[in-house]
């Protein structure tokens, strides 16, 4: 009888311990969400322009409408998150 007492209570200890330890993370809230967001196109924005600015082999004036193309990309993609965040 103390076999089967010891051996329901260490099984149902166990499984309240599962229990607990499944419970899901805190969700971040959406301005966190929409800043980290802006902060990884921002830092994506910063390295294209400095490998297109470093680029040995582009003329200048391939450089300037490859800038141009990615400042455009740069803002269509901050409208689109600006938009989302309202």
């Amino acid at each position: 009888m103390k076999k089967i007492f010891l051996t329901s209570v260490l099984l149902l200890g166990l499984s309240f311990a599962t229990v607990n330890a499944q419970k899901h993370p805190a969700r971040p809230a959406e301005k966190e969400l929409v800043s980290a967001k802006r902060q990884e196109i921002d830092k994506r924005y910063a390295f294209d322009k400095k490998m297109i600015s470093k680029h040995p082999v582009l003329t200048d004036k391939m450089k300037k409408a490859q800038l141009k193309t990615l400042r455009d990309k740069y803002n269509a993609e901050i409208k689109v998150l600006n938009q989302a965040k309202k």
